[in-house]
């Protein structure tokens, strides 16, 4: 059961780690990134 937990805790690190660099390393400027993950969180608030 602690495995389990390492293993979840360590996968979402990693994928927060990973977008993080990805919108560090992004070639469009912060206003225009914000702007489409603002609209992409939007899109899948409504599909939930």
């Amino acid at each position: 059961m602690a495995k389990t937990n390492k293993m979840v805790t360590g996968l979402i690190a990693g994928a927060a780690m990973g977008a993080v660099a990805g919108l560090l390393f992004a070639p469009k400027s912060g206003k225009e990134s914000r702007q489409i993950v603002a609209a992409r969180a939007n899109k899948l608030r409504n599909k939930v």
